[in-house]
């Protein structure tokens, strides 16, 4: 599977879990049409909601997204990641990045990109999952070589 192909299933994985958490509590969710919206993945209680799947820059306890994805993350009205698992996590955790605290900052790669970046330690744990296969299929997906915790 290619490295595109693994990315989009990785993302589609999270918007799942992310959609059946919420329905989980009682929410109202509908998801987006269209792969490539520009405003939102999904609706939650009439609300925009982005979802974005990774592994975090972990020596920066970050999450991170290309500036072409600023504006959509800042604008949602709830912004929720999806931390896949490293080779040796055994779960996936979904993170609120809460619309008042979201400070984002940069980061130049060593290949030159430039990250914008969100410290985990401004974000409320919303839930962890421990099903093995559903980490096992979202770990098939990666394409981190990161191997720490």
């Amino acid at each position: 599977m290619s490295d595109k192909l693994k990315m989009n299933q990785l993302g589609m994985a999270g918007e799942k879990l992310v959609s059946s958490y919420f329905r989980s509590l009682g929410h109202t969710v509908e998801e987006s049409l269209s792969t490539y919206d520009s405003v939102k993945d999904m609706i939650v209680d009439g609300e925009t909601c982005e979802v974005k799947t990774q592994q975090p820059f972990h020596i920066e306890n970050a999450f991170t997204m290309k500036e072409n994805q600023l504006t959509k993350c800042r604008n949602v009205a709830k912004l929720v990641f999806v931390e896949a698992p490293s080779h040796s996590s055994n779960s996936i955790k979904i993170w609120d990045a809460p619309k008042g605290d979201r400070k984002f900052s940069t980061k130049i790669t060593k290949d030159g990109r430039k990250m914008f970046m969100l410290d985990k330690g401004r974000m409320n744990l919303l839930h962890t999952i421990e099903d093995d296969v559903i980490v096992n299929e979202m770990k098939s997906f990666s394409n981190s070589s990161w191997r720490g915790q």
